[in-house]
């Protein structure tokens, strides 16, 4: 039996930067004195797991942007057992977030899978995946990224003490929230009501009846072009403003300044030039979106791969990292052992190759060529995760869509499956080592944190497919209600590859162009940190070129709203910006969900 479910005292060790691995065995690690893998805490991380999957797949298939969920399912999970008055030790809520986040960044929801529905609605493909593709595909691929992480975390979290923001940052609210049951409270309490308020509003936009209007601006003109036909408003959604509260001023700045180029510059040109050629009535969102996503998917891709270029010396460490698995250390009777892990990985691995054989006819020396690639990317995002909180999945991903193209141009399948081997792997494997370092701050044990994973990835993928079903039958893609700006960048490289440069629309080449060498220049700049915080986000400029204007000036709003709170109100803003940002995306879309899910049984849309 544990001896205690109290945490150890904090303010008695060594600063965590001088951690070695038997000072951790010695004065902080708790496992052995206070329950930790309990069912309890696997249960509620799965229940919060798959609430964190519909809030990733509504929010990813309306921004482009995600939430990995760990701050929030430590909270959420603490909430539960303050509510049924039960004792909860802190490494039990690690387990619980380990769970919920693990389930809410599985890979491939947001763009693999749709880029097939939105290829196959085009007839560009024969048809979208089956629901069995669907949950073996985001099994299979997110499974590989959770053990590609395990042999790095010796070296990145263990040796090199790399910060990991978000991991820091979970267990820095899980130490405050366990030492004072008020904050807990206080947490729960802002986190519940901004769910609620957001979900109110969200119904009252989209449900029945609807008294509120999603879009300020419908009337008027702009360069000849009814307003409300270019969508120059301001959505009124939660999920947008609560979105702004998280990724900041500058991707908020960055957001608009494209969404402004893309629609009130370039579309009224689009239209009046005769190069975009809209319907007598109706949006004009989706035919200029068809132009302006190919300069704005290629200023991500550029300034994406540039900047991995540019990351030379975190690739060298990379490698320096994979050379020292199966080294001792005070710690291996609490990790996975070697053996175990070589045998994870080989089925992991054989797994893949057969779902991608059986299911989309992939050769399986190819699927095995984007393991080995995507066992390097994963290797790779976890050093920039640790150093920089930056994931660049869509560049791995995009990487990879260029190696298959050049190796069977013509296989759009194989194209899209494949580029989310990297996609997943890398983005679970950056999930696993926040959760790692979460972990070692807390005093948790690695090898329980790691089956906790995978159980997370297996709930995330079953539960992703009847999600997923439902939207794709409640909405169409690439309108203005959903706009899928992930899956769109997948399948334009895709058909690129395909159809080849001629098929694209009047002007796009020379707009591509455009777009890479912007993309160039703003990745040579975002390198140098002091700059970094002045120049404008590639992925923020090209987003908005795919998504509404009226979704980039919510976002904006929602930053500019946290920037002026911040000013005002410093103190409440750092203890709460995360929970109430959260709480109005997480609100705003289990209430989408669940208006998806009226719609599908005959509520008017």
């Amino acid at each position: 039996m544990p001896e205690s479910s109290r945490p150890i005292p904090t303010d008695h060790l060594a600063p965590p930067d001088q951690w070695t691995e038997e000072y951790w065995r010695t004065n902080v690690y708790q496992g052995d004195r206070m329950p930790e893998y309990t069912l309890r805490a696997m249960l509620v991380g799965c229940a919060i797991g798959i609430l964190l999957v519909a809030v990733n797949i509504y929010m990813g298939l309306k921004t482009g942007f995600g939430e990995g969920g760990s701050i929030i399912a430590a909270i959420m999970g603490l909430v539960v057992f303050k509510a049924l008055k039960s004792r909860y030790s802190i490494l039990e809520n690690n387990i619980t977030q380990t769970v919920g986040s693990a389930a809410g960044s599985i890979g491939n929801i947001v763009n693999v899978v749709p880029a097939f529905v939105i290829m196959a609605a085009a007839g560009t493909i024969p048809r979208a995946m089956t629901w069995w593709q669907v949950m073996l595909y985001v099994f299979s691929t997110s499974l590989i990224g959770v053990f590609f992480a395990i042999p790095l975390r010796k070296q990145v979290v263990v040796e090199e003490k790399l910060r990991f923001p978000s991991g820091t940052a979970c267990a820095e609210i899980m130490r405050n929230l366990h030492g004072k049951g008020e904050e807990a409270k206080k947490h729960g309490g802002v986190l519940g009501c901004f769910m609620l308020l957001s979900a109110l509003i969200k119904w009252l936009q989209e449900g029945v009846p609807r008294i509120m209007t999603g879009v300020s601006l419908q009337a008027g003109e702009w360069a000849g072009i009814a307003a409300n036909r270019l969508v120059l408003g301001m959505a009124w959604d939660p999920l947008l403003l609560g979105a702004g509260f998280l990724v900041g001023v500058r991707i908020g700045l960055s957001l608009l300044l494209g969404a402004i180029i893309a629609w009130p510059v370039l579309g009224p040109v689009l239209v009046n030039q005769g190069i975009v050629i809209l319907p007598e009535a109706g949006s004009a969102y989706r035919p200029i979106m068809a132009w302006t996503m190919w300069p704005g998917v290629t200023i991500m891709i550029a300034a994406g791969l540039t900047a991995l270029a540019l990351k030379w010396r975190v690739v060298a460490g990379t490698f320096r990292s994979m050379m020292a698995i199966g080294k001792g250390g005070a710690n291996d009777a609490l990790e996975m052992g070697f053996k175990t892990w070589v045998f994870w990985v080989l089925g992991s691995s054989l797994l893949c190759i057969m779902v991608m054989a059986l299911g989309f006819h992939i050769p399986w020396w190819l699927t095995m060529l984007s393991i080995v690639l995507s066992f390097v990317m994963a290797a790779i995002a976890v050093r920039c995760i640790g150093q920089t909180e930056v994931n660049p999945v869509s560049a791995f991903a995009s990487m990879n869509q260029l190696i298959v193209g050049a190796i069977m141009p013509a296989n759009i399948q194989a194209n899209l499956t494949l580029a989310g081997v990297a996609g997943a792997g890398a983005s679970e494997a950056g999930d696993m080592m926040q959760d790692l370092k979460t972990g070692w701050l807390v005093g948790a044990t690695p090898k329980r944190q790691v089956m906790a994973q995978i159980w997370g990835v297996l709930v995330g993928s079953a539960v992703a497919v009847p999600m997923l079903l439902l939207i794709f039958h409640s909405y169409e893609l690439g309108t203005e209600l959903m706009p899928a700006p992930s899956a769109f960048r997948f399948a334009a490289l895709a058909e690129l590859f395909a159809k080849g440069f001629g098929a694209l629309p009047a002007y796009a080449v020379t707009a591509m162009l455009m777009g890479a060498g912007l993309g160039v220049l703003l990745g040579i700049l975002e390198n140098n940190a002091k700059v970094r915080t002045w120049i404008p986000s590639p992925v923020g400029i090209g987003v908005a070129m795919i998504i509404p204007f009226s979704y980039s000036f919510a976002i904006f709003l929602g930053a500019a709203i946290y920037f002026i709170l911040k000013l005002a109100i410093p103190k409440q803003m750092d203890e709460y910006q995360f929970v109430i940002g959260a709480a109005g995306i997480a609100g705003s879309s289990l209430m989408g969900m669940i208006i998806a899910l009226l719609i599908l049984l005959g509520m008017p849309a």
